[in-house]
C-alpha cells in the first residue's frame, strides 16, 4: 500500500479499497490494532479519510471498535463460525426447496460462474483469491435468488460478510480449491436436475466442510 496507488477517485474511497484489500490479503492479522494516526502517516493523508474508511470497514465487519481499547481487525471464535455457517445452511437449503420453481437462467448463470472460478484454480490454491471469493459470492447469490424472500436474503448477506471475513483472516497456503470445486459441481448438477434432496445435501456438505476448513485454519480445531 503506497501513496502512488492513489488516483483521482474520492480519497476516502481509495483508502477504503486499499485497507480492505490489505485485510483480505493478510497484511493485517486477525486481532491486530489499527491506529488512525499510523495509517494516516503510512498513506501520507489526513486522518479524516482514514476515519471514514475505518467506519465503512466496521460496517463490513472487517474491523471492530472496542471501547477504551481502540480499533482492531475482527477476531472470530469457533462458536461464531459454527453459528454463521449453520444459519447459512438453513437459508440455502430453504432456497433449494423452491428449486422446481427456479428459472433456467439462474442455473445457467451458476454454471457460467463455475466456469470462471475453475480458471482461477492453481493446485490447492487460487491465482486470484479475492476474485475467486467474489465469484463464489455470486454463485451462492444465485441459490438465494431462488428463495425470493428479501428479508432472508438481506439477513443472509450479513452472515456472508462474516464468512468472508473469517475466511480471509485465516490465511493458509492451501485453500482446498479442488474439493471446493467438486462440491460446487455437485450443487450445480443437483440444481440442473432439479433434485431438491440432492441439492440440500450438497449445500450441507459444502458449507459444513467450509466451516471445518476455516476453524482448522484459525487453529480452533484439528483435522
Amino acid at each position: 500500500m503506497v501513496t502512488s496507488e492513489l488516483n483521482r477517485s474520492p480519497l476516502g474511497e481509495q483508502i477504503y479499497d486499499l485497507l480492505r484489500a490489505a485485510i483480505i490479503n493478510g497484511e493485517f492479522a486477525s486481532g491486530q490494532r489499527l491506529s488512525s494516526q499510523e495509517l494516516s502517516e503510512r498513506f501520507q493523508v489526513s486522518v479524516t479519510p482514514i476515519r471514514d474508511a475505518l467506519r465503512r470497514l466496521v460496517a463490513d465487519g472487517l474491523i471492530e471498535v472496542l471501547p477504551r481499547r481502540g480499533t482492531f481487525v475482527t477476531r472470530f471464535t469457533a462458536q461464531d463460525v459454527k453459528e454463521v455457517f449453520e444459519s447459512r445452511r438453513i437459508i440455502e437449503q430453504a432456497a433449494a426447496e423452491k428449486l422446481p420453481e427456479a428459472r433456467d437462467e439462474v442455473i445457467q448463470r451458476m454454471a457460467a460462474l463455475l466456469d470462471d472460478m475453475v480458471l482461477l484454480i492453481d493446485g490447492e490454491t487460487f491465482t486470484d483469491y479475492s476474485r475467486y471469493l467474489d465469484l463464489d459470492s455470486k454463485f451462492h447469490d444465485c441459490i438465494l435468488e431462488i428463495l425470493q424472500n428479501r428479508q432472508l436474503i438481506e439477513f443472509y448477506h450479513s452472515l456472508r460478510t462474516y464468512t468472508y471475513v473469517a475466511r480471509t483472516l485465516a490465511p493458509a497456503a492451501e485453500k482446498r480449491s479442488s474439493q471446493t470445486h467438486e462440491e460446487h459441481c455437485e450443487i450445480l448438477e443437483a440444481f440442473q436436475r432439479r433434485d431438491v434432496a440432492r441439492a440440500k445435501q450438497g449445500i450441507a456438505t459444502h458449507l459444513d466442510n467450509a466451516a471445518a476448513d476455516i476453524l482448522h485454519r484459525m487453529g480452533l480445531v484439528s483435522v
